[in-house]
């Protein structure tokens, strides 16, 4: 019978195990892939999202562009936009905290948590999500339970 080996504090299964154990690591970790598939949509309301707009309209537009897609700012939709935020373990808390931390550039932290709350439902909802009736809370700890997955719905383009 094959033994196990220990080198360097590191264990080494023979030959004919290493297949075994790495089915057995794909197993363990098909739970958590799933998961991450079916992560529940961002909580947000259409009402957010319409007082959203009139925030962005009145603090953002000037830089991100009346459309989101960027002027002197990055965009906000868009290839550019899932590309930053759609990857890695990104979450909703990470979104929020962004903008409210350092938006508007010219006096960032100025708006209400409301008002950061709106703006990213705002965002959200132009990025192709769907308001789900759940209010988006102004909390980054309780917005991480969401990982910021690509939505079901179609995004804005750009070019558009």
């Amino acid at each position: 019978m094959a033994m196990a080996t220990s080198r360097g504090g590191r264990t080494h299964l023979p030959g004919p195990c290493a297949p075994l154990a790495a089915v057995l690591c794909a197993a363990l970790a098909l739970p958590g892939i799933l998961a991450a598939q079916e992560a529940s949509p961002p909580p947000f309301t259409e009402e957010q999202a319409e007082a959203g707009a009139g925030v962005y309209s009145a603090h953002c537009a000037q830089c991100h562009g009346p459309a989101l897609k960027g002027t002197v700012a990055p965009p906000l939709v868009g290839k550019a936009f899932r590309a930053n935020w759609y990857v890695g373990d990104r979450t909703l808390g990470d979104l929020f905290d962004q903008i409210a931390r350092y938006m508007p550039m010219t006096a960032p932290g100025s708006l209400t948590k409301e008002q950061y709350a709106a703006l990213t439902a705002f965002i959200l909802l132009r990025n192709g999500h769907e308001a789900n009736g759940d209010v988006l809370v102004a909390d980054r700890e309780a917005l991480g339970a969401y990982p910021l997955v690509p939505p079901g719905g179609e995004p804005e383009e750009e070019g558009r």
